[in-house]
C-alpha cells in the first residue's frame, strides 16, 4: 500500500481473510474449494450457530467481491478504501484465530 499498489494490498487482506474463513471451515469438517463456495459455507455452518456474527460474514462477502471487481475490473481501490479493509480483514484474522483457540486448534492470539 505504502509503495502505492492499492489494488495488490487489498487483494492481499482478502486472501487473509479467505485463508482464515477456510481454517475456520476446516475446523468443523467443511471444505470448499471455490472464493464464493467458501464465503457461502462460512455463513452456512459458522454463522448459523453462532460462532461468528453475520457482520462478519459481511465483511467476508464486502472483501470477496471488492477483490473480485479490484482484480478483474477497471476501477483502481482508493488509500482509504483500502485501509478500511485492511482494518476489516485484520478484524476478521483475529476473531477466527480467538476462536480457532477456544477450539484448540492454534495457540491463543494473545499469548
Amino acid at each position: 500500500l505504502h509503495e502505492g499498489h492499492n489494488d495488490i494490498a487489498v487483494s492481499r487482506a482478502y486472501y487473509a481473510a479467505f485463508y482464515a474463513a477456510t481454517a475456520a471451515l476446516l475446523a468443523v469438517d467443511v471444505r470448499r474449494t471455490r472464493h464464493s463456495g467458501a464465503v457461502s459455507a462460512f455463513h452456512e455452518h459458522l454463522v448459523r450457530c453462532g460462532e461468528f456474527t453475520v457482520e462478519h460474514h459481511e465483511l467476508l462477502r464486502r472483501a470477496f467481491e471488492d477483490r473480485h471487481k479490484w482484480d478483474y475490473g477497471t476501477v483502481f481501490p482508493s488509500v482509504p478504501d483500502v485501509e478500511r479493509r485492511i482494518a476489516e480483514c485484520r478484524t476478521f484474522v483475529e476473531a477466527v484465530a480467538t476462536f480457532l483457540a477456544r477450539k484448540a486448534l492454534l495457540r491463543s492470539p494473545t499469548g
